[in-house]
């Protein structure tokens, strides 16, 4: 909660007038309420009417100022409201962008989706019904109070003793029957996504192999503990609304009683009914207080459980060399997948790393880039650690093919541009050709303008590959790392595709990650290294 709260301090003005506005808004409702009945007692002894004036022009003027005082409270509450809901998803972004597939491959597309939306949606009540909803009830108890004590001390103690249990006993007591109710409403919710997410990713195979009935029988399941959740919470939320409209008229009925000899006839009810008047700025404190819990979930889910992406300096890499020393990486400490790596690769070096599946070619793909940091060791480019240089620095002086590469949902020539966006159109052909992909895409109806789909569905999975390797050639950059190139290309293409490869890179360096050696059968590197699982 603490990051949530740091966020909201460059909008503090806007919250400040929106809890100004919020405030102005109940008091109008006090002293509408004060002006209306004096007003209505007043009349009845039948005074003359200049006696009246000024309170019907004042009841006019509460009646327009209160709607017009809610319209800019909602208008600035929201507008603030929406800012920091913008940031928390940039800083969520922030959180996740630097890491490695490997990295968020350990959540789940739909809890992350959930995270995003869900969560940030949550975080929405963080002003709307806590911080701002406190600020007008304590405005509001202190001038009513001082209002009513005017007239009678007791009256106003009274009224004060029981806005104080309204805003702070009853809020608390829901707060705790909240708590565990708020967090389940929190974790059910994003199971949903979470289920229902994968079910549509695997609704293939699960027809395939007749298993609809069962998922839906379990999307059923998990549907009906989010309702029983929430019907949960709507019971305590009715609960906590009886409570709070019984102490509204214990406030009207202390006042009126406590005043009944000591206050004129015209004013009786008018402190009763603005007593009651002012709860008003009460009953959002106990709906905050049920959705405290959830907010302290959705706040932990979005930054207190993400995993710390690797710290990186501001240094600028000034040459191209690779050396790795000892490293040391395993996603469990206990089990290294790099146990202990030592390699020198001077610019310009082909080498290719082989090693079966787990043996950590990926994950070392992710350690020279740096979206993994070394448990032990260091890896130095142009000599200087890793660590100490700019993060996008060094990817910008890398091309990379990823095992499980990502194709956006627009144009074919958009995904391919993405590697270097101000490539001309004849250089984004030149890359597609060196890629075998080109004679592909010009026999689509569109052809480079076609809509990839979701991930490049649309594409056969050795067509994805292809596009994907055009970035590396539109990229052109002084080291390539190629995670299995060809591993879903039939061997006469792989073989041309890799030859384009080794003159393309020619005098540059090149690592090629491959699980098998006799897919380097007929390519020429200056080096192969077995890599195996620990």
């Amino acid at each position: 909660m603490q990051t949530v709260f740091s966020l909201m301090r460059p909008h503090l003005r806007r919250f400040v007038v929106a809890a100004a506005f919020g405030a102005l808004t109940i008091l109008a409702s006090v002293f509408l309420a004060l002006a209306s009945s004096w007003l209505i007692a007043m009349a009845a002894l039948r005074p003359s009417i200049s006696e009246l004036n000024l309170a019907i022009v004042g009841v006019r003027g509460l009646g327009v100022g209160r709607a017009a005082f809610r319209y800019l409270e909602r208008l600035t509450g929201h507008d603030a409201t929406f800012r920091l809901l913008a940031d928390l998803r940039v800083r969520f972004y922030q959180r996740i962008e630097p890491l490695s597939g490997v990295q968020l491959g350990s959540q789940h597309t739909g809890d992350l989706l959930a995270r995003v939306v869900a969560d940030v949606e949550t975080l929405q009540n963080v002003y709307l019904r806590a911080v701002g909803p406190f600020a007008v009830a304590l405005l509001v108890g202190i001038v009513t109070s001082v209002l009513i004590s005017s007239f009678d001390f007791g009256a106003g103690v009274a009224a004060a003793g029981l806005m104080l249990i309204g805003g702070v006993v009853v809020p608390l007591w829901a707060y705790r029957q909240a708590q565990l109710i708020g967090q389940s409403v929190v974790v059910e919710r994003a199971g949903l996504t979470v289920q229902a997410v994968e079910l549509v990713q695997g609704m293939a195979d699960t027809l395939a192999y007749g298993l609809q009935g069962a998922h839906l029988a379990d999307l059923n399941d998990r549907i009906g503990r989010v309702r029983t959740a929430e019907s949960r919470l709507a019971g305590l939320d009715g609960w906590v609304n009886a409570v709070s409209a019984l102490l509204s008229g214990g406030a009207l009925l202390a006042v009126l009683w406590l005043t009944l000899d000591t206050v004129s006839g015209v004013w009786l009810a008018a402190l009763a009914l603005a007593a009651q008047a002012a709860f008003e700025a009460f009953q959002p404190l106990t709906q905050a207080a049920q959705q405290w819990g959830m907010t302290e979930v959705a706040a932990a889910r979005l930054f207190d459980t993400q995993p710390v992406a690797p710290v990186h300096g501001q240094g600028i890499p000034t040459g191209f060399d690779l050396q790795l020393s000892d490293v040391t990486f395993g996603y469990d400490p206990a089990l290294p997948v790099v146990p202990g790596l030592t390699l020198d690769i001077p610019h310009g070096m082909h080498i290719a790393l082989v090693s079966p599946s787990g043996g950590g070619k990926s994950t070392v793909l992710g350690l020279l880039t740096g979206l993994l940091t070394p448990q032990q060791g260091v890896i130095r480019l142009g000599g200087e650690d890793l660590r100490t240089l700019d993060a996008d620095a060094v990817r910008a002086i890398m091309g990379v093919l990823p095992q499980r590469m990502h194709l956006f949902n627009t144009t074919l020539g958009e995904n391919i541009i993405l590697a270097r966006p101000d490539a001309s159109e004849s250089e984004i052909i030149e890359a597609a050709r060196r890629a075998h992909i080109h004679d592909a895409i010009v026999s689509l109806s569109d052809g480079y303008e076609t809509l990839l789909g979701e991930d490049g569905a649309k594409f056969s999975g050795g067509q994805r590959q292809r596009v994907a390797l055009a970035r590396v050639f539109l990229r052109n950059a002084p080291i390539w790392i190629l995670d299995e190139p060809t591993a879903a290309l039939d061997h006469t293409t792989a073989a041309q595709v890799m030859h384009e490869v080794k003159q393309a890179a020619h005098g540059q360096t090149l690592i090629v990650l491959l699980h098998d050696e006799a897919q380097a059968e007929g390519i020429t590197f200056d080096r192969v290294v077995q890599l195996y699982p620990h």
